[in-house]
């Protein structure tokens, strides 16, 4: 039996309708989920950055704590005068 045109154009309605159903689900259940694993990525990256920059601060902490007040008074442009023990 040869199938006739009129048989394929019942079928179009159906799949119109399961094509329809098919994006629905995907949109209700896939697109959250991705916008989730998103938002755990940015969270991850903003987390690993904040830890990035606690680490340098830690080490320029470090570094100015170790400085006397005229090495301080130097690195930040002035000139220590140390019989008055002043930055000028």
């Amino acid at each position: 039996m040869i199938p006739r045109v009129t048989d394929f154009i019942r079928l179009i309605p159906g799949a119109i309708i399961g094509a329809l159903l098919m994006l629905t689900v995907s949109k209700a259940i896939l697109q959250p989920q991705a916008h989730e694993r998103g938002r755990e990525a940015e969270r991850a990256a903003a987390l690993e950055r904040s830890m990035d920059l606690i680490r340098k601060r830690s080490a320029t902490n470090d570094k100015i704590g170790r400085m006397s007040d005229g090495e301080l008074c130097s690195a930040l442009g002035g000139r220590w005068v140390p019989d008055e023990a002043v930055c000028e």
